[in-house]
């Protein structure tokens, strides 16, 4: 395809993977035609090692330098607008590219004119960089096409959805980017929208290797999760209450448990530490989002005083020993 291809790097506090992550960039076969690094006010030597790639590839890497930390939406919506490829994908700054990404994006909308977006496949690694997972191992459990209802409920393999795709800029410039209104999946957010206007194409092959990083963002508090999760799905209802009752259903279902399962972990968390307030607002969403996942241990020692608690957890470990 002659178009011209922008990657983005975003980066916080990640020099040591993001040495990784932009020589991943750099090792294309169908080198990117700019590569924008932005990143978010790091105090960790970051934008000191961002600058001397800018100086080694003066051509090709724009550096974008956020003088306070202003969070992963805004960060990522100042590396999209300076941007200027045809196409664009990215990358976390601790995540890698395979060497053939690019390349087989491009081959991938090459083979589906309809499509305005392409993904690959997933590795997942450890921080080590070593290979711990694949996001699909059957083709097939990758839906493509018109993909709006599967994107809202999150039907893909693994519950995650397509990482590091491969978009046409102009669609997500229309769509305004990423909400910077959410603290979490804002890339999930921005799919919701983007789908009801573009066209998914797969490629099976592995062409990214996402960092399951025990200090990523990921592994943040339950509550957190449940609400920019509860937050999506209230922008989006109403999409959802317009579909056919098959549809709506399928969507409600997949969607509303996936939610519950953060409500349900941090009312577990909140009753562990004893903090019955945010217990009982925490129960409040887990009965609302899925109510048919109910923690019947959590839920008795709710209602157990504190030392009752204590003696039941007491008397259980004894047991065990």
């Amino acid at each position: 395809m002659n178009v011209s291809v922008s990657v983005f790097v975003t980066s916080y506090n990640q020099k040591g993977f993001l040495v990784e992550a932009v020589d991943s960039v750099l090792a294309q076969t169908r080198m990117p035609d700019e590569i924008v690094i932005a990143d978010d006010c790091s105090q960790d030597g970051s934008q000191e090692l961002i600058r001397t790639y800018a100086d080694e590839y003066p051509n090709l890497i724009k550096p974008v330098f956020q003088n306070r930390n202003i969070g992963i939406p805004r960060n990522k919506n100042a590396a999209y607008r300076a941007t200027t490829g045809d196409y664009v994908t990215y990358l976390d700054g601790d995540d890698l590219f395979r060497p053939k990404k690019i390349e087989v994006d491009l081959d991938t909308l090459e083979a589906n004119p309809e499509a305005d977006v392409a993904c690959g496949n997933i590795a997942y690694i450890d921080s080590e960089g070593r290979k711990v997972g694949i996001w699909c191992e059957d083709e097939g459990n990758v839906p493509t096409g018109n993909v709006a209802n599967e994107v809202l409920a999150r039907d893909f393999p693994k519950g995650s959805l397509f990482r590091n795709e491969m978009v046409r800029r102009d669609k997500v410039e229309a769509l305004g980017f990423y909400d910077t209104d959410l603290p979490l999946y804002e890339d999930w957010e921005l799919r919701i929208r983007m789908s009801r206007q573009a066209r998914l194409a797969y490629s099976h092959e592995v062409t990214s290797a996402y960092r399951k990083n025990p200090q990523g963002i990921s592994r943040s508090h339950a509550g957190r999760h449940l609400d920019a999760c509860a937050r999506i799905y209230n922008k989006h209802r109403g999409k959802i209450e317009s579909l056919s009752p098959s549809d709506r259903q399928y969507v409600n279902q997949r969607v509303r448990l996936w939610i519950g399962q953060f409500a349900w972990s941090a009312f577990r968390n909140a009753i562990g530490q004893r903090d019955l307030v945010s217990a009982w607002a925490y129960l409040l969403d887990a009965m609302k989002f899925a109510p048919q996942s109910a923690d019947l241990r959590a839920l008795v020692q709710l209602f157990l005083p504190a030392f009752a608690v204590k003696s039941i957890r007491f008397l259980l470990g004894n047991q065990q020993k």
